[in-house]
């Protein structure tokens, strides 16, 4: 609790330049008025701490300060003096009702002084809109108490009069904005605040003049001043109409809907990313803007001239300013376009409201740069350069206008000046933007003495603040326009120039337009386009109306009576009005100018677009009826925009437009979207990829129109800006259920996909927030559909993105079956989806389920703020793309960008501003030893590649990558290398310096938080140390020698402290460890040593202000580093834990090793009490990796077959019931039933296995259940005659034995076929059926007890009668081979056998065995030939994925005949053809004859393709997509979340279907015959062809 005090000056003090002393906080001053001279008064803020036991304020006042007002401030408020404001001016409402009725001069006056004082007190707060809007509500009496004593005097009566309507809009604009002021809006409230200011300073002035009149001095004073108070009350009049107008610029519909936000998301999204400068209208160079008619402006342009030309002077900005319409573009075109005749242009930006790109600053640079490239040829190669290297997206704003414009400016060497014209600044929407171009001119002009700007702009208060006293500028009392001697004569010339040629129009109505112009030029323009229209049928009646009207001494005013005549011409017909508003919403709403034709297409009903635009034509401007239509002043929009009561009926609601914009859009696109909209022929469901797709752009621009460009982009903006209704949300239901995969297509096809996940993204927000509020508008099944439809893209992306038309295949066939959202779809496109027989997930959690890795992620790290994932991944099989680092955005779930593929990742972090990542990567010299490294540094934003012009790259000399960091407060990022630490400054991408230090192999570098200090860690034959450098002066200030081994460090966040983790022994994974924590600050010393209680200890973490320290693993510790002692110690396996942002709590994850399930608790700080856990147990359920934001708002997890799933944390569903995890493995057979599947299925606590018939589709029984004690580790095996399964199974005894226990069921009646079979083993090998179905064999394996190694058994058994009918053993000796192999011959009669170490066959019936040369490699796989004359092997070195295939003859001995194949070894289909004519692996085959030569027909053999028995599959695997090889193309893409367990688990492939598991839920069979056979017939019209 605090209180606070306010102090007032005592009266016979006459020094108030002093302030009540206090040591407590800052001192705010407040202005609180007497009734007639105002007194300061000071106010402090004092924590309850800081006061006295009787309740007084400790403070010394030396007399000169009373106590006036004491009350307590209330949490909430204690922040800021809003609240406080706000009560005063409702306290005041009593005092101004009582005097509003007054005719009192001196009441009047207290009035408008406590209305002022308010005002400006709002000046001193951070909460602007609660005391501007009780300040706008008591305006308006006050300015009725004034009214009341000077309803006389007519002049200042009028002025108060014309505050009055604007000051009510202000306060609805201030309940508007409730619960909507953020950064983006807060130029809008200082807009009003200033206009308030104003207003007061008049109302007050108004009220002292009342006082002067009434007096008798006043009196005489009147007489004399009369002409000064005329000039007074002009010069207030223009003042409020210059902050009026800053108002309306700020408070247009772009703000007041947040679509100024949306704009910017927009210009930053990949839509816009993605689009070159060509996409950026040429408009912005001015090009069809008017330019001054001959003879007029002289005066004007012959000062321009001068100024221009003249090399000497030191003022190098002229700014034109001056209020709206009064020609300012019209003069910045004609010297635009007269300095490039001179060749003294160097670029042009002419700023509009009409487009996104024109009022905004994103492409000021690059578009101005571009048209120094056109101008100025002598330094074109230059900007170019500048151009290419200088990428908008990589470098702010300043950073771009140095480098494109004035660098090459630099080299300029002509003999005049050069100069940038810059037109309507104030069009630019972003207060901050106008503020940085400014400052950016005055920067950097002084170091280019040859270049000159002319700027226009109108008098906006921001505008000026920044060029009145700059020394820079010349120009300022220039004006254009003056109301009290009006410029007629340039008017008059323009006028008659305009209509001389129009027969009805005569020499006197000219005259008189350009009187009633009162000398402005858009008045004049405005009525000269209306005449100038030949089809004009009005211009009689026109011209009466417009020389009889009195005109108007406000402009403002004037303007607005002109246009309601524009808009009343335009009217036609009985709807005409209805009409005409439709028309005018879309064209001030649209977010991008649209054409004639597009309005029809979203009016479908409106037949007078035509008609509209054409009547229009004064204020608009069309070329065409697919040209866009530009507003071509912006009063005209503000005009539409904002004075409801000025426009009446002609006013145009922003919400309601934009609802209506959003309804015609998704209307159109339900008409003009379609399945296959490029119209590609003979496709059927076959993949057509993006890449390499010849002519794309040209069909997209024929087939795509504009209405359905501008439709598809956004449409969903539309919806966020409308008021929120169940009739639009009906529309935007009904457009998802019916044309989403459609509208996904579309915008696949033209390469926007990720601003499709983002749309969606947003719709889905927008539609929990009309949920969260409680408006009865959605349901939850309406949020399910929005939400399933955002997961669609998402989860399909990365093969939508090369393969659009897969949105209708694949991607539905990959979707929960039961989704609401999709049945349709499914039914719809029935003939594109592949068949499948699969028990997978019948619906979609509420969290957003990305993408999954190909191999084990390792790691997953958020940014700062918790919009960007990295996620590192590695597959079990090294390989030079082995490792991939992926980025992710977490608030919509898209790929951002695959960052890298390659041998090994190491040591990756985002900068702590969140704008940048880094990471270590080792690069492949050779096929095995990967001997450099190098440090690459990307964008968060979208993953791009930062070149720098010295790389960071280097050797190996330490087994790690290179140590690297960013600094937690500059741009840069330090490498050690070399014994050097280089600082690189990624701004400008240069090197900043090196610093030399102890030439030894640096393992670690660590930065500070504040980035004033940095840890380095050295190891030498002699030790190690710990090197602490103070950064900003490269200077080594202290160094910590150890003779243990330190692994890591880390620094508190205030940089006070040093965590030094040590352990006894380099790279031992149990020594004894230890942290020692050393204060850094301002003494170096060590403060405490922590031993570690066991030796598994991985993680050391402070807390985020360095209070504690924790350590993981086995247990959780929690240290104070302020005290000695340990606060928490929580057994237990822990992988991950983290702390609070307010270090108030600790959250761990514990895993249960037995059952695999995880526990996370919540821990409170310093107590280590246990809290409620944020995190419901399905979320972590089937998990094995988590990550949780900085601030706990998004959790991260990786779940089976490395799928990376994502929950918003401030929306836990507790209601959810964690699903069963189950291990799943396949296995699969041809028998003479069909191709039977089998998955084993293992729980926590039960085990079973399930049956299906993939031949016929059906499930076969699931009551095949096996003791609770066996282990999940197993092998299953079919009978060829498809009666039986057998299974092969582990039980691990407590006493350390192993019980190998043979299962046999029978499929037809689910019941176990005798007692099981009991062999003693270590571990499960395969089980394999004779051909006859009468045999099975098995391989175990058990520890030897005579020597290293392991006892080796081979068994076959009879199935019926159980018996033994034979066994080998042998003692295995190398114990890197851990390949089995049992093969039956085709008869049955032999077994081809490999344990590891001996290959051999055995004839059973004899017991006779022959055994092969010896090779330095396992076999893997084998096949005989039918006549069983030969044997073909596929053999493997060591554990990697390099092999051989052999040919072996079988006879009295098996002698080795040839190797035929050597390559990447994989799960490949393997055998002979029924008549032994051909061998096959995967999609490689051999002509057995005489001599084995490779096959290369273009078909696949006979005896493979026609084979019914035996079908055999000619699919393989490459990059995500399964594969036809005959003939070979791409066939079906495996989705991103499923590649990972694609890899990791077995499939196969049989005849024309594959089969996978699936997320754990069983197997998933895939029908390809559609496919293949629409594949086959396009090779065969090809080949035709």
């Amino acid at each position: 609790m605090s209180f606070l005090f306010k102090f007032k000056r005592k009266k016979n003090k006459e020094d108030d330049s002093s302030r009540p002393r206090t040591s407590t906080q800052n001192i705010t001053k407040v202005e609180e008025p007497e009734p007639t001279t105002p007194a300061v008064t000071w106010q402090v803020a004092v924590p309850a701490t800081e006061i006295g036991q009787d309740d007084s304020l400790q403070v010394s006042l030396d007399g000169t300060f009373d106590i006036v007002q004491q009350f307590e401030l209330s949490p909430a408020s204690e922040p800021t003096a809003a609240s406080s404001l706000a009560d005063a001016a409702k306290s005041s409402a009593t005092l101004i009702r009582q005097k509003a009725s007054s005719k009192s001069l001196e009441e009047a006056c207290e009035v408008s002084g406590k209305l002022l004082a308010i005002v400006k007190d709002i000046s001193e707060v951070t909460d602007l809109l609660s005391p501007l809007r009780a300040a706008s509500a008591l305006m308006i009496r006050g300015i009725d108490a004034i009214k009341n004593v000077l309803a006389n005097t007519t002049a200042w009566s009028d002025l108060c009069d014309d505050l009055i309507p604007h000051v009510s809009q202000m306060e609805k604009w201030g309940t508007q904005l409730e619960g909507k002021v953020d950064g983006a809006n807060r130029s809008c409230l200082e807009s009003l605040k200033q206009y308030l200011e104003i207003a007061a300073e008049i109302v007050q002035e108004a009220a002292e003049y009342g006082i002067q009149r009434n007096s008798a001095v006043g009196n005489l004073k009147r007489a004399a001043t009369s002409q000064t108070e005329k000039e007074e009350i002009i010069r207030q009049r223009q003042r409020v109409k210059n902050a009026w107008q800053a108002v309306i610029a700020a408070m247009t519909m772009d703000v007041l809907q947040g679509v100024d936000r949306i704009e910017r998301h927009l210009r930053e999204s990949e839509l816009s990313m993605s689009l070159t400068s060509s996409w950026i209208p040429k408009t912005v160079y001015g090009i069809k803007v008017d330019v001054c008619e001959e003879g007029t402006r002289k005066e004007i342009l012959a000062v321009i001239r001068e100024w221009a030309e003249d090399l000497h002077t030191e003022r190098q900005i002229f700014w034109l300013n001056d209020a709206a319409g009064t020609g300012k573009s019209t003069v910045a075109a004609t010297v635009a376009k007269e300095w490039q005749n001179r060749s003294m242009l160097a670029g042009r930006f002419f700023f509009s409201p009409n487009d996104v790109a024109e009022r905004t600053t994103d492409n000021f640079c690059l578009m101005v740069a571009e048209d120094i490239v056109v101008n100025q040829p002598a330094i074109s190669g230059l900007v170019r350069q500048a151009i290419k290297a200088t990428p908008r997206d990589h470098f702010s704003f300043v950073q771009q206008f140095e480098k494109l414009i004035i660098d090459p400016l630099r080299k300029y060497a002509g003999a005049h000046a050069v100069c940038i014209v810059i037109d309507a600044l104030d069009n630019c929407d972003d207060r901050q933007e106008r503020k940085q171009l400014l400052q950016s001119l005055k920067q950097f002009l002084p170091s280019v003495k040859s270049l000159k700007v002319f700027l226009t702009s109108r008098p906006f208060q921001d505008i000026s603040d920044e060029l009145k006293e700059c020394p820079l500028v010349y120009g300022e009392a220039v004006q254009l326009f003056d109301a009290q001697k009006p410029g007629y004569h340039d008017i008059a010339i323009y006028v008659n120039k305009k209509l001389e040629s129009n027969p009805k129009v005569s020499d006197l109505d000219r005259r008189t337009i350009t009187e009633r112009s009162g000398g402005l030029f858009l008045y004049a323009a405005t009525i000269c386009r209306m005449l100038e229209n030949e089809h004009r049928r009005h211009i009689p009646a026109l011209l009466k109306s417009l020389t009889t009207r009195e005109p108007h001494n406000i402009l403002e005013r004037q303007m607005d009576e002109l246009y309601i005549s524009v808009l009343k011409y335009a009217c036609i017909g009985n709807n005409a009005d209805a009409a005409l508003m439709d028309v005018l919403s879309i064209v001030v709403i649209a977010f991008q100018p649209v054409s004639i034709n597009t309005i029809r297409a979203y009016l479908p009903g409106n037949d007078q677009v035509d008609d509209i635009i054409h009547d229009l034509g004064a204020v608009l401007k069309s070329g065409g009826a697919d040209q866009p239509i530009k507003v071509l002043h912006p009063t005209f929009r503000e005009f539409l925009l904002s004075r409801k009561e000025t426009v009446g009926s002609f006013s145009v609601e922003t919400r309601t437009s934009h609802m209506k914009l959003a309804h015609g859009c998704m209307k159109h696109m339900e008409q003009s979207l379609r399945y296959n909209i490029l119209g590609i022929e003979g496709l059927g469901c076959l993949p057509l990829f993006k890449e390499g797709f010849v002519g794309l752009d040209q069909r997209l621009q024929k087939t795509v129109s504009p209405a359905t460009n501008y439709a598809i982009a956004f449409w969903v903006h539309h919806v966020e800006c409308s008021e929120p209704s169940r009739p639009l949300w009906d529309v935007v239901l009904n457009f998802l259920g019916g044309k989403l995969l459609n509208w996904i297509e579309v915008m696949s096809w033209k390469g926007s996909l990720v601003s499709c996940i983002d749309s969606l993204s947003r719709l889905r927000i927008q539609a929990k927030k009309i949920w969260s509020e409680g408006q009865d508008i959605l349901t939850k099944d309406d949020l399910l559909v929005i939400r399933e439809a955002h997961q669609f893209v998402v989860q399909h992306q990365w093969f939508i993105t090369e393969s659009p038309l897969q949105v209708y295949s694949v991607a539905l066939f990959f979707t929960p079956p039961r989704s609401p959202i999709f049945r349709h779809y499914r039914a719809l496109h029935y003939s594109q989806q592949p068949k499948i027989i699969a028990p997978y997930a019948t619906e979609w959690g509420s969290h957003i389920l990305l993408g999954s890795h190909i191999g084990t992620v390792n790691d997953l790290v958020f940014s700062s703020d918790g919009n960007r994932l990295m996620s590192s991944g590695s597959t079990r099989v090294p390989s030079a793309e082995g490792y991939e680092l992926l980025l992710w955005n977490t608030e919509t779930g898209a790929l951002v960008r695959t960052l890298f593929k390659g041998h090994e990742i190491e040591s990756y972090t985002f900068s702590l501003d969140g704008q940048y990542l880094a990471f270590s990567v080792r690069i492949l010299v050779s096929s095995v030893v990967p001997v450099k490294s190098q440090v690459q540094v990307h964008f968060s934003s979208n993953g791009e590649l930062i070149n720098l012009p010295s790389p960071i790259e280097g050797e190996i000399t330490n087994g790690k990558g290179i140590p690297h960091c960013f600094s937690a407060t500059h741009p840069h990022i330090s490498s050690v290398l070399y014994g050097r630490i280089d600082l690189h400054n990624l701004e400008t991408r240069q090197l900043i310096r090196g610093t030399d230090f102890k030439n030894t192999p640096t393992n670690r570098l660590v930065f500070s938080s504040n980035g004033k200090k940095m840890a380095s860690i050295s190891t030498d034959a002699d030790g190690a140390q710990v090197a602490i450098w103070d950064w900003d002066i490269s200077q080594l200030i202290a160094t910590i020698p150890t003779k243990r081994n330190p692994t890591g460090a880390v620094f508190s966040a205030d940089g006070a402290r040093l965590a030094v983790s040590l352990t006894d022994r380099a790279d031992a994974w149990e020594a004894r460890k230890s942290v020692q924590v050393w204060s850094v600050s301002t003494k170096i010393g060590l403060t405490k040593t922590i031993e570690i209680p066991e030796p598994y200890q991985r993680t050391t973490l402070f807390s985020p202000f360095g209070t504690y320290l924790a350590l993981y693993s086995k247990a959780v510790h929690v240290w104070n580093c302020e005290s000695k002692g340990c606060i928490f110690n929580q057994p237990g396996q822990y992988e991950y834990a983290t702390f609070s942002s307010a270090e108030d709590r600790l959250a761990t994850f514990a895993t249960d090793l037995s059952s695999g399930t995880w526990t996370v608790g919540v821990w409170s700080l310093p107590s280590g009490e246990a809290l409620a856990s944020i995190i419901p147990d399905y979320m972590t359920k089937g998990a094995y990796k988590f990550a949780l934001s900085a601030d706990w708002a998004k959790l991260v997890t990786v779940t089976a077959g490395n799928q990376l799933q994502i929950y918003n944390l401030q929306e836990v569903d507790h209601s959810i019931i964690p699903r069963k995890v189950k291990n799943t493995r396949l296995y699969t057979q041809v028998t003479k039933i069909g191709t039977l599947i089998a998955s084993m299925e293992s729980t926590s606590a039960t085990k079973e296995i399930q049956l299906w018939n993939l031949t016929t589709g059906k499930e076969l029984g699931s009551n095949f259940q096996i003791d609770s004690d066996m282990e999940s580790d197993s092998h299953l095996s079919f009978s060829p005659n498809g009666r039986l399964i057998a299974a092969n199974m582990v039980n691990r005894k407590a006493d350390g034995q192993c019980i190998s226990r043979v299962y046999i069921w029978n499929i037809r009646t689910n019941k176990l076929q005798g007692n099981p079979l009991d062999i003693t083993t270590c571990v499960s090998r395969p089980l394999i059926f004779s051909p006859d179905s009468k045999l099975l064999a098995a391989y175990t394996e058990a520890p030897s007890t005579t020597q290293p190694g392991s006892y080796v058994s081979l068994y076959v058994w009879n199935v019926h009668s159980r018996e033994l009918v034979w066994q080998c053993s042998y003692e295995k000796r190398h114990l890197g081979l851990y390949s089995a192999l049992l093969v039956f011959s085709p008869d049955s009669s032999q077994i081809l056998a490999f344990d590891g170490v001996h290959l051999s066959i055995t004839h059973l019936s004899s017991n006779t065995r022959i055994i092969g040369n010896k090779k330095s490699f396992s076999y893997d796989d084998g096949s005989f030939s039918p006549t069983q004359a030969l044997v073909a092997l596929v053999g493997i070195y060591g554990r990697g994925t390099d092999g051989v295939l052999e040919i072996w003859r079988v006879g009295e001995s098996l002698e080795h005949v040839e190797t035929i194949w050597r390559g990447k070894v994989g799960i490949y289909p393997f055998r002979f053809s029924n008549g032994g004519q051909y061998l096959a692996y995967g999609r490689l085959f051999w002509e057995i004859g005489t001599s084995i030569q490779p096959y290369t027909g273009v078909a696949p053999p006979d005896s493979f393709d026609r084979s019914t028995t035996q079908p055999y599959s000619f699919f393989t695997y490459k990059d995500g997509w399964i594969h036809s090889e005959f003939p070979p193309a791409p066939l079906l893409p495996v989705p991103s979340h499923f590649r990972g367990e694609f890899l990791r688990s077995p499939w196969f492939s049989c005849g024309n279907c594959v089969i996978m598991p699936w997320s754990n839920q069983g197997p998933l069979a895939i029908d390809c015959s559609p496919y293949l056979a629409q594949l086959r017939a396009g090779t065969q019209q090809k080949q035709i062809q």
